[in-house]
């Protein structure tokens, strides 16, 4: 649906009376959600980094966004505890547009601060190979939407981020 950030044990949503879960509860569930497919580390990442992640995501906005932010379905009236099996996990913050200032408008000031610091942004760019010196990420080979590969060198990290697949039918449907 757009506009909602999923996360576990933010200090923004514990500040709005949602409890704290045990991260391991979350690893189970999903994984059995998923039949056991899922990546456990990646989960494991997840179920432990999302909420503060989310916390610094919001420290680089201004207050008029974050003032406008709500968690979804909380508190929880309908969706409390479990729901036909499915154990639910509140968290999720929810940019819901009410103040003018959508997760868009969001992202636009931390992409804005984050150049301001130095970081090089690269849109329509797909990552085809990492590069690691040990066990250090310290550059990629990309190739350009024209076609054009090229390497980048970091100097201190690679953020790879995918974009949504709602444009694309084949994984949509």
């Amino acid at each position: 649906l757009g506009n909602q950030i999923g996360v576990l044990n933010s200090k923004f949503a514990q500040a709005q009376g949602v409890q704290e879960y045990d991260p391991i509860d979350l690893m189970q569930e999903w994984q059995r959600r998923t039949f056991n497919r899922a990546n456990p580390e990646l989960i494991r990442q997840f179920a432990w980094q999302s909420g503060a992640t989310l916390d610094w995501f919001l420290a680089h906005l201004p207050e008029e966004i974050v003032k406008g932010i709500r968690i979804f379905m909380h508190p929880a009236e309908k969706y409390e505890g479990e729901l036909n099996g499915c154990h639910n996990f509140l968290g999720t913050a929810y940019f819901d547009d009410m103040n003018g200032y959508g997760l868009s408008d969001a992202v636009k000031h931390v992409h804005q601060w984050l150049t301001d610091q130095g970081a090089t942004m690269l849109f329509e760019t797909r990552g085809l190979q990492l590069e690691k010196t040990a066990d250090r990420v310290t550059g990629l080979i990309a190739k350009r939407r024209n076609g054009d590969y090229f390497r980048l060198n970091a100097r201190k990290a690679v953020i790879l981020a995918g974009g949504d697949f709602s444009g694309n039918r084949e994984m949509l449907f």
